[in-house]
């Protein structure tokens, strides 16, 4: 009976764990929704480089006007060694950079860049001369300044130079005349800081610095088919250029000869002083020597500071 007993139990036990074997391996599983996400970025491009070359802007030599020299005449000595003085005009006492009547010279400064933000361009500019800057107590600043984009010929590499026109004289910026021109138009120093404080764009992402050639500039004739400058492409350059004229002389409609800037207050003072026959020329000769003889250091700065900002 016993025996009998035990095999009952025995079997008992075994149907029991068959039965619950697939209650329990049932417990042992579940539901599964699974998703993965992935996302991956770079820093977006900056890549803005800007070069000012001053180099020639301001020296302490200038060539002289010789014709059929390799040097371009009235401009800043290339190098301080150059020992040939019979091919310098002005050559100053000491260390520091001058301007005379008759000396010219330049800056030149480029944006690069295709930024992949939205960005802003702007100018900010001051042409400061001394108070000394006189003759008979009225102004007299004689350097003259004209602003151009560089223009470079795709098939032979030649540079030109397109300069930027506005009439009349006193007008403000963004009142141009549509045209640019070969040959420099000339400006008074608050002409000139009006010109470059006025490049202020906001600019598109992706946005090429060289369409900030265009920007600044009408379009010219020169660049149409058939034009002087139709086989030219800008390049990234500005030039901001400045002379003292050597000599000045009326052109017969009132202003002076190659688009110099007149002085008339200063020219009707020094004309009591001269008498009512006194030509245009020895009117400004006498005021180029009264600022040659000041007993004051007569200086020019220039500031140019030139800025590209990321914005919202």
């Amino acid at each position: 009976m016993k025996r009998n007993l035990l095999l009952r139990l025995g079997l008992l036990a075994l149907v029991l764990t068959l039965i619950t074997m697939p209650l329990v391996s049932g417990t042992y599983a579940k539901y599964v929704t699974t998703a993965q996400g992935s996302a991956q970025a770079r820093v977006a491009k900056w890549g803005v480089d800007i070069i000012v070359d001053a180099d020639n802007m301001f020296g302490q030599q200038y060539y002289d006007a010789k014709e059929g020299q390799n040097y371009a005449p009235n401009t800043v000595v290339e190098t301080n060694d150059d020992q040939n003085t019979a091919n310098i005009s002005v050559i100053a006492n000491g260390g520091n950079k001058v301007l005379a009547p008759g000396t010219q010279g330049h800056m030149l400064f480029a944006i690069f860049g295709q930024p992949e933000v939205a960005f802003r361009f702007e100018v900010d500019s001051s042409f400061v001369f001394d108070e000394g800057w006189k003759v008979f107590e009225k102004e007299y600043e004689p350097i003259n300044f004209a602003f151009g984009i560089q223009m470079e010929n795709e098939n032979t590499g030649e540079i030109k130079y397109l300069y930027l026109d506005a009439v009349p004289r006193d007008t403000e910026l963004g009142d141009m005349n549509g045209y640019s021109l070969l040959e420099p138009v000339y400006f008074n120093k608050e002409q000139i800081e009006d010109i470059l404080n006025d490049a202020k764009y906001n600019m598109y992402p992706n946005t090429n610095l060289l369409s900030l050639d265009k920007n600044a500039f009408p379009n010219s004739p020169l660049l149409d088919e058939g034009g002087e400058l139709a086989d030219y492409e800008q390049t990234n350059y500005f030039i901001l250029e400045w002379i003292w004229p050597y000599e000045v002389e009326d052109d017969g409609n009132g202003n002076l000869k190659d688009g110099y800037i007149r002085w008339e207050g200063m020219e009707e003072k020094v004309r009591e002083r001269l008498g009512s026959d006194a030509s245009l020329a020895d009117i400004y000769n006498f005021a180029d020597t009264s600022l040659g003889d000041s007993e004051d250091d007569l200086e020019l700065e220039i500031i140019i500071n030139i800025t590209v900002t990321q914005i919202d």
